[in-house]
């Protein structure tokens, strides 16, 4: 059964979760499939940089159980170099990458992340690119540009084009000091106000949350992850199936971040089922986790 969110890390590469996540002396070679055993989705970094092909991702697939599913983001030469348009925009090799996870039903939401400079004024380009993607293959957008945020109009034309298209936005909550979300938080309120640029109402069947730069100690009183945790169980109650990645300061602390998040989510909903126990840890103790 596919489970109602689906929770994961930006990467599987980490050789600091041997002992915890991974069985101590696991060889990288096995790392995939432990990771796959408690999380149902990864995102896969290096295909920003086109570093990926389609021997490993047959082999991924091979490795992954049925209800895993992989994001890709779409690589720079795409989002960067081209803008999206132009003789350098180039997508074959992505997409083919992309057809191999369809077949092999693995495939998640591709993250378009914007670069800086795609302000509001590129939208119309931004359209016809969206436009021009096969319908099968779903579609997180991720803004950067200043105009997104601090000019509520130009977030409310991007939301209206996803929301028309159906396809879903990429929010990044990014823990920051200076940010209100994260000052209320550390007030420890949870009645929090979010700026109108900051839109939580789904475009799309899977939105996609990545919560960012927090470290573990800041998390030791974890409002901020209750806001957010807040936000993925209205989406699911709304039967959207978010996709939600921990993308924080010390990798090594993502995974027991993620456990954290997750008990948020299922104190509020649960129907979310329990994680599987972690192939590092000796107990014998089942965690939460979607």
């Amino acid at each position: 059964m596919s489970p109602l969110y689906r929770l994961g890390c930006p990467l599987w590469d980490c050789p600091e979760w041997q002992g915890s996540l991974y069985k101590p002396g696991a060889p990288a070679a096995q790392w995939l499939s432990q990771y796959s055993r408690v999380f149902r989705t990864v995102e896969e970094p290096t295909s920003r940089d086109g570093k990926v092909d389609l021997r490993k991702v047959k082999r991924w697939c091979r490795t992954t159980s049925d209800d895993f599913r992989f994001v890709l983001p779409f690589p720079r030469s795409v989002t960067d170099d081209a803008m999206l348009q132009g003789e350098l925009l180039d997508l074959d090799p992505f997409l083919d990458l992309l057809s191999v996870l369809q077949d092999h039903d693995r495939l998640g939401p591709s993250r378009l992340q914007l670069p800086a400079t795609f302000d509001v004024q590129m939208l119309p380009v931004l359209e016809q690119f969206l436009e021009s993607m096969p319908v099968e293959f779903p579609i997180a957008v991720e803004a950067q540009h200043p105009d997104f945020f601090a000019d509520a109009p130009a977030g409310r034309k991007l939301h209206r084009l996803l929301k028309r298209l159906r396809l879903d936005r990429s929010i990044v909550a990014e823990w920051d000091p200076d940010d209100p979300i994260t000052q209320a938080a550390a007030n420890g309120s949870r009645r929090i106000r979010f700026p109108e640029q900051v839109r939580c109402d789904a475009t799309g069947p899977m939105p996609m949350l990545r919560l960012c730069g927090a470290r573990l100690d800041q998390l030791l009183v974890p409002t901020w992850l209750d806001v957010w945790a807040d936000v993925v169980a209205d989406w699911i109650v709304k039967k959207k199936r978010p996709y939600v990645f921990i993308d924080v300061e010390n990798v090594s602390d993502g995974p027991v971040i993620a456990e954290m998040f997750h008990e948020r989510v299922q104190a509020l909903l649960p129907e979310v089922a329990a994680m599987s126990r972690w192939p590092g840890r000796g107990m014998a103790v089942q965690l939460q986790l979607f």
